[in-house]
């Protein structure tokens, strides 16, 4: 009976349409993937995927050398992470690919490991960040990225305490 089911399962899988890659897919990872979702979605030059997501991208990746070799390794996970979420949200627009890459850094960051960084990293990544922080959204996603560390680090270390190691 169940391998009745699991070849029936199988043979609907087969059958079920794949899910088919954006053109810009093959980037993922990279930055110039931020370069292609722009001419696929006709981005002016002042909107945020052109000016913010392709701009940081390429700061941080001239600057990955400055970083831990964990650093780097965040750096290209987050990256890889942010498109990700994009390609899933599968925007027609630009403005729409905005709001996603806005909406998905508190996730991408604490999900790829943000909170394991060394301050210097941390540091690292707020100083060339910083122009896009000043006066904007991101702001106040990067209070709540690390209002999030260090909760996660004061529930870590409760446990500990109530395990009676100190």
């Amino acid at each position: 009976m169940m391998m009745r089911f699991f070849a029936a399962l199988t043979a609907l899988l087969a059958l079920a349409p794949a899910a088919e890659a954006s053109p810009c897919s093959p980037w993922l990872g990279e930055c110039s993937y931020y370069r292609c979702l722009s001419a696929q979605q006709s981005c002016g030059e002042r909107e945020m995927i052109p000016r913010v997501a392709l701009t940081y991208c390429e700061r941080y990746h001239d600057n990955e050398a400055a970083f831990t070799p964990h650093g780097r390794r965040f750096l290209n996970d987050v990256r890889r992470c942010l498109q990700e979420k994009i390609e899933a949200a599968a925007p027609a627009t630009c403005a729409r690919s905005s709001e996603v890459f806005q909406d998905v850094h508190f996730d991408c960051y604490l999900e790829t490991g943000y909170c394991d960084l060394s301050w210097g990293d941390r540091g690292r990544i707020a100083w060339i960040g910083r122009r896009m922080l000043v006066g904007t959204d991101f702001f106040w996603t990067g209070r709540r990225i690390e209002a999030a560390c260090h909760d996660s680090r004061r529930r870590s270390s409760s446990d500990w305490n109530s395990l009676g190691l100190r």
